[in-house]
């Protein structure tokens, strides 16, 4: 299962997460996969950005990291699918643009679905305080069983680490903008993993969100799984990614 092609895997996380989101993944993946995670403005080491949470400035981070030497792959967890997505879209043509993309609970390119109580709820959150008694409750809600205590530390870590406007201005502007336009059809191959215990971003719901973005992605649910996928479930979405490309002709052997 080991890709022939070394490649790089731009990784970009969700809501309340950072680079060290992506740790546990990056210990299940061969040499030959260097993951590069990097911080949005808003999360981890780059809380103090004032740029935390916009859309545009999130994608403007991201393509600035977009690695010069090909093949890559980008990779967006949640929130940073939607980023991931716009990434894809705004290198489609050029000479550094991606070779694949892969989404994990994927925030789609029109408005994400959340109930109008949680959403209200999650910007109280950023208004009053993000603690980690509220990380716990947040991590309760989307993980289908509790996490592994070096997980569950760095979750909580990097929730409570967020810029409380980052946190507020994606549920106030960055999860109800609608790109749906900027990103429809786009071209290469992409592999979309959702949970199935995910009410509102899983396995069920993935396929329809991702359809007019992603028309030749490849879907996978992963049972007993919830929104936290990289965290609950790094072992088998690695060795997911690696099946994938796989596929990808670059990547294969002649």
């Amino acid at each position: 299962m080991t890709p022939t092609t070394p490649m790089t895997v731009l990784a970009l996380h969700g809501l309340g997460g950072a680079a060290a989101t992506f740790g546990p993944l990056a210990d299940h993946l061969p040499p030959e996969l260097t993951l590069v995670p990097i911080d949005l403005p808003g999360f981890g080491s780059a809380a103090d950005d004032p740029r935390g949470g916009d859309l545009r400035s999130m994608t403007d981070a991201a393509i600035a990291r977009a690695p010069r030497d090909l093949p890559w792959v980008v990779l967006g967890h949640s929130m940073g699918g939607k980023v991931a997505l716009l990434v894809a879209a705004a290198l489609a043509g050029t000479a550094i643009g991606p070779s694949a993309a892969v989404l994990l609970a994927g925030s789609p390119a029109t408005p994400e679905p959340m109930p109008d109580d949680k959403r209200e709820q999650m910007i109280g959150w950023a208004r009053t305080g993000l603690t980690a008694e509220r990380a716990e409750q947040f991590l309760d809600d989307d993980c289908a069983s509790p996490l592994p205590a070096a997980e569950h530390s760095i979750a909580v870590g990097t929730i409570t680490a967020s810029a409380p406007r980052a946190w507020e201005s994606w549920f106030t502007r960055g999860s109800r903008e609608d790109v749906s336009e900027e990103t429809a059809g786009l071209a290469l191959p992409a592999l979309v993993l959702g949970g199935t215990e995910d009410e509102t971003l899983g396995a069920a719901a993935q396929p329809a969100l991702q359809a007019r973005s992603l028309p030749n992605a490849r879907h996978v649910a992963l049972p007993a799984t919830g929104h936290q996928i990289p965290l609950e479930r790094p072992h088998e979405t690695a060795e997911q990614i690696l099946r994938f490309i796989r596929t990808i002709p670059s990547t294969t052997d002649a």
